[in-house]
């Protein structure tokens, strides 16, 4: 029960960390190139929204859920990354809600089957790691 969304996890995040690692030392490009992985997550055939979130949905308690729980950490990671790279105030608040715009694209990329849903939740992540970014220059 652990294994397969583990392995699951594991490859998503390393297209994650190779599509920041691609776009240079701009926390923006970062960002962007982030988002841009997830859209192309969402255009792939066979995207049926994120496996590990949706069998810990069906799962409250157990292995799934603890898979899930180390997943959205590790993707909290990066983000929080990124946004300590761009210096903005509070990191970890950025961090979380930029992976709330993530979660909420490949849900509304599933259920709604939205294809323009990561590149909405780009814009709005960009526009929010910016303007943190520039009212922290401004202090």
């Amino acid at each position: 029960m652990r294994a397969v969304p583990q392995a699951r996890s594991d490859r998503i995040l390393r297209w994650v960390h190779d599509a920041v690692a691609a776009a240079a030392d701009d926390p923006v490009e970062q960002l962007a190139a982030a988002f841009d992985a997830l859209q192309r997550w969402h255009g792939e055939p066979t995207f049926r929204g994120c496996a590990i979130l949706n069998a810990a949905t069906q799962h409250h308690d157990g292995p799934a859920r603890a898979v899930a729980r180390q997943h959205l950490d590790r993707q909290l990671d990066v983000l929080t990354g990124i946004a300590r790279r761009a210096a903005v105030p509070d990191p970890v608040t950025m961090a979380k809600q930029l992976l709330t715009l993530r979660a909420g694209a490949t849900i509304l990329a599933d259920h709604h089957g939205d294809p323009d849903a990561a590149s909405l939740a780009k814009d709005a992540a960009l526009t929010l790691l910016r303007t943190a970014r520039s009212r922290s220059l401004a202090s």
